[in-house]
């Protein structure tokens, strides 16, 4: 991990972001690029240029004023850092800073139980998702840092999950964290299958990945959703990881429940992975 993208809207929420990130680069020796968009609009459009280009530079100046002093934290902790003030659209400015700055994650604050579902449909959040090449990391309204000790995946058993295991494993070394690998069966009257069907995605994934710290596990229950919100409800992870190929149940986990939603967005931070459609296809 070398670079991670804070995008801030100088909110409580992107304060709460920024120490998170901060402590998760300072483990993973990462820079850390804060990020504020902004754009001056009229309802007129008989503005004069000389107005909109004054308004335009008073506005840079004063965030860029902001990101520094938020960027405090980052050099009290010793964590290399960099500032952006973007004149544009939010999600075309984090798309094109992950590009142009090789970012491999970004650190988002979201508030209330609503939010939640907005951090995974919303209209900025969702566009990112959907075009990133890096995971986005959800933060959730008055998160105190702790050190990760356990970051649990929900795999779907596709060949990509590998691939993000992979990713996750190396990014819970530094803290000498257990990576969970769970898999979650629905409504399922074999539980004979549903075992050998880990051991055989176990089998794989430790063929292709060397790392001691990591565990697997299946579930049964009557839905998905039921079955992860009692999971956090247990303490069981110190973050949530899913990936975006599982659409349909990142739809029913934050779209229909305000208590599921409050349950995910107060107890733990939920990482989300971009996949690619044409990248993954169903081992079993």
């Amino acid at each position: 991990m070398k670079n991670i993208l804070v995008p801030t809207d100088f909110s409580e929420n992107a304060e709460y972001a920024v120490r998170y990130a901060t402590e998760l680069a300072a483990a993973w020796q990462a820079k850390v690029i804060l990020m504020h968009a902004f754009q001056v609009t009229y309802a007129s459009g008989y503005v004069p240029y000389e107005e909109i280009a004054a308004e335009k530079k008073l506005i840079q100046k004063e965030s860029e004023e902001k990101l520094k002093t938020m960027a405090h934290a980052l050099t009290k902790a010793h964590v290399a850092h960099q500032v952006l003030c973007v004149d544009d659209i939010a999600v075309e400015a984090i798309l094109n800073a992950i590009r142009e700055h090789h970012i491999e994650l970004v650190v988002m604050g979201t508030k209330g139980a609503s939010s939640m579902a907005n951090v995974i449909f919303g209209s900025n959040t969702s566009h990112v998702i959907q075009r990133a090449t890096c995971p986005v990391l959800a933060i959730p309204e008055g998160t105190t840092y702790k050190k990760p000790k356990t970051l649990t995946y929900a795999a779907a058993y596709e060949t990509g999950d590998i691939d993000i295991i992979k990713k996750l494993a190396d990014m819970a070394k530094p803290f000498h964290a257990q990576l969970n690998v769970l898999h979650i069966t629905e409504n399922s009257d074999d539980p004979a299958k549903d075992k050998a069907d880990m051991k055989k995605f176990m089998d794989l994934v430790t063929e292709k990945i060397d790392c001691n710290n990591i565990s697997f596990q299946v579930m049964n229950g009557i839905t998905m959703e039921n079955v992860l919100e009692d999971y956090v409800n247990q303490d069981a992870a110190d973050i949530l990881i899913l990936s975006t190929h599982q659409r349909g149940f990142f739809g029913r986990v934050f779209g229909n429940s305000v208590t599921r939603q409050m349950s995910y967005h107060s107890r733990i931070p939920l990482m989300a992975f971009h996949f690619l459609k044409d990248s993954s296809v169903k081992l079993f």
